[in-house]
């Protein structure tokens, strides 16, 4: 049966039967379609490969609009085969469009479930498309780890998580001067949305896979911070138009990781407490569910105690120190700051 054919079948197979049955039949038609194509592709040779990488991506974007993540992965397992025939990525002639689209798709389709992104960043593509700032890396990573308390981080000086954190930093500072000028115009600003972002997400994402010589509870407040970076992003993603974007996992995941360090907060460990104000909010900002809302500002009422925090403005200096946009977070953070003090009242 052609590839053709087994296309035509999966389409009505979608919408017939039960769903579960629906979806295994479409899926197996979706399969054996990319088997035919991947078959052709073998003999025809790698110059036909980049013609394939734009229906494929469409297609499998189609399926993260649906959240069909079964999908997704076959269409983004097929997409990987048909680059390795192509001799990747740096190899094809594709359009730098498609490249970058090819990053928007599958780190907005990654974030919703934390996992690892099958494709490296387009690195050749990075300076052309970054946005002109300042030069105020070496300030930012100075600041971040001597000064701000995510030096607790980095025990060790320096690594490649610091970078991230740096460049998640000169991200906010940067929205928020944007904001300032541009006003709301800045939501249309695909070069950041589509791009400069994009590429934040896929360092946090692809961070997971890099082994650190740290401690337990240094390893588990990493990725803690991870989380939260992209709780905060998401706030940010939605007010870029970002369709669809979901933390369920993620907020699962930090009350998780932020149950474990609480011990060791209440120890009057104020270093680990700042930054878990910080994840709090980042978390409890996302936390559409009541229960997991009050959870949030529980925990933040008792750590603006134990740290001494006593307004709104103490707060907003802890939080705008790490990574705040003021425009994106400052009405739910201030709803869930005054949650936190009324639940200090009863506490």
């Amino acid at each position: 049966m052609s590839s053709r054919m087994h296309e035509i079948i999966e389409q009505p197979a979608t919408f017939t039967g039960s769903p579960e049955k629906a979806r295994e039949e479409s899926v197996v038609h979706h399969n054996a379609a990319i088997a035919n194509v991947l078959s052709r592709l073998r003999v025809t040779g790698k110059e036909q490969a980049a013609n394939l990488v734009l229906p494929i991506l469409a297609l499998a974007q189609h399926a993260n609009m649906y959240r069909d993540t079964t999908k997704f992965e076959v269409h983004f397992a097929a997409l990987q085969k048909v680059v390795q025939i192509g001799g990747g990525l740096d190899s094809m002639t594709l359009e730098p469009y498609t490249r970058l689209l090819l990053l928007f798709v599958e780190v907005n389709a990654r974030a919703r479930n934390d996992s690892l992104p099958l494709f490296p960043l387009p690195t050749d593509l990075l300076e052309s498309f970054q946005i002109s700032l300042t030069n105020i890396e070496d300030v930012v990573h100075m600041d971040l780890v001597m000064i701000t308390p995510l030096r607790t981080l980095f025990p060790d000086g320096m690594d490649s998580f610091a970078q991230i954190l740096c460049d998640m930093k000169r991200l906010g500072e940067t929205l928020n001067e944007y904001y300032r000028t541009m006003g709301d115009k800045l939501w249309t600003d695909a070069r950041i949305s589509g791009f400069r972002i994009c590429v934040l997400l896929h360092k946090l994402l692809s961070i997971q896979s890099q082994s650190f010589g740290d401690s337990m509870v240094t390893k588990s407040l990493r990725d803690a911070t991870r989380i939260s970076a992209l709780l905060g992003l998401a706030a940010v993603r939605r007010r870029f138009l970002a369709f669809q974007v979901f933390t369920d996992i993620h907020l699962t995941k930090l009350k998780d990781l932020l149950n474990f360090h609480f011990p060791t907060v209440l120890c009057h460990e104020k270093g680990i407490g700042i930054i878990l104000f910080w994840q709090l909010f980042m978390g409890g900002m996302e936390a559409t569910d009541l229960e997991d809302w009050s959870w949030f500002a529980t925990g933040i009422s008792i750590l603006a105690t134990q740290l001494q925090v006593e307004s709104w403005a103490a707060a907003m200096a802890i939080l705008q120190n790490i990574f705040w946009i003021d425009s994106v977070h400052s009405s739910r953070g201030r709803a869930l700051w005054d949650a936190s003090q009324s639940i200090m009242t009863i506490l």
